[in-house]
């Protein structure tokens, strides 16, 4: 009798032990950039070691999150001295899960400096760095042209392709739109078929080394004190706030008096003020108000300012710039003021209306912006 029932528990636990076993749970993938290179199973095992290799992405980190809770950064994955890809590693847990990646970048979006948000930058390009096993020779030229046709990467859809005389690299570019998960995965394809390929580097540039924007929660400013607003002219006026034609006709007087020793200015002067009544007329003032900013001044015409939003507090206009920084800018100085349209009517007191300009950031003081 005993060893019978022995015998029933033994039974009873081999199929709880079979039952989980066939426990799978469903794992989602949000990987809207294609760092993945491999495709990964639609079901694991609680408990089981999962394995997450994607492409290189350069000069910046790359972070799992699992269920938008962060899990892990990147291991970096060497093979024959050279940097393959990257690798992430996770145990299932035991129930259905997702994971996302976000760039060390994007995590600061979420995090307040002070008063500054910085936000990570736009992707200008896709480079494909391929490198051969071949002597660099006079040769090697050919041999290039004769794999760029024979293996198909000039039938991908890329905006450049260049190699050289004496060099053992391809280089391909693709705008960020067209690195596609088809592409990532010809790569992976194409290193594994061709012994010659000691290493394929994927390298991602960004347009801006920095971009942001002062945090209206700093300000203790809320939605419902967002004024609408819309760009125009600033012509020649001065920071301020004009109220009506007269506050123009003052504007105009003092530009040209300040400045009639210049040929140049006077000499335009007849269609500057013509240009100037065409918008700010008394049609203009029966509803509006306008507001001419500070100068903002920066290091390189590369550079980019957006004027993202206005807020009305106290009877002050915040007006916030967001503030994008080339990552390689030319040599010019740059100078931009916004001139503002505001409806009147969603202002209380006119008269004594100011503003303030939210864009300075210390960490640029003295190299770039003033």
């Amino acid at each position: 009798m005993k060893k019978r029932l022995f015998l029933l528990l033994l039974m009873f636990l081999m199929l709880l032990i079979g039952c989980n076993k066939t426990n799978k749970y469903h794992l989602d993938v949000d990987d809207p950039d294609n760092y993945i290179l491999e495709e990964l199973d639609k079901k694991y095992y609680s408990g089981e070691k999962i394995t997450v290799k994607a492409s290189i992405i350069h000069d910046v980190d790359l972070n799992l999150y699992l269920d938008n809770k962060f899990e892990c950064s990147q291991t970096v994955i060497e093979e024959n001295g050279n940097y393959t890809h990257w690798e992430f590693y996770f145990t299932m847990p035991a129930h259905n899960t997702k994971i996302s990646f976000k760039t060390a970048k994007e995590k600061e979006q979420t995090i307040t400096r002070d008063n500054i948000i910085y936000f990570d930058n736009v992707v200008s390009e896709i480079v494909y760095n391929i490198k051969f096993d071949y002597e660099e020779t006079d040769d090697t030229l050919k041999l290039h042209e004769e794999f760029a046709k024979n293996s198909g990467l000039v039938d991908l859809d890329y905006k450049n392709i260049f190699y050289f005389k004496n060099s053992v690299y391809i280089f391909i570019y693709f705008s960020p739109e067209k690195d596609t998960t088809e592409v990532q995965k010809f790569m992976n394809k194409l290193k594994e078929d061709n012994k010659s390929i000691m290493s394929i580097d994927k390298i991602v540039y960004y347009k801006y080394s920095s971009v942001y924007i002062h945090d209206p929660s700093f300000y203790k400013l809320e939605d419902n004190q967002k004024v609408p607003f819309e760009l125009t002219r600033p012509f020649i006026f001065s920071k301020g706030i004009y109220r009506n034609v007269e506050d123009i006709q003052n504007a105009i007087d003092v530009y040209f008096h300040e400045n009639s020793s210049k040929l140049y200015i006077m000499e335009r002067k007849e269609k500057v003020i013509e240009s100037i009544k065409s918008i700010y007329n008394e049609k203009y003032f029966e509803k509006n108000i306008l507001i001419v900013t500070d100068t903002i001044t920066t290091g390189s015409g590369s550079n980019r300012q957006e004027l993202n939003s206005i807020y009305l507090k106290d009877n002050t206009l915040y007006i916030f710039v967001k503030m994008y920084f080339a990552s390689i800018g030319t040599c010019d100085m740059q100078y931009t003021k916004f001139g503002i349209t505001i409806d009147k009517n969603d202002i209380n007191d006119i008269d004594n209306l100011s503003q303030k300009l939210l864009y300075n950031n210390r960490k640029y003081n003295g190299h770039g912006l003033w």
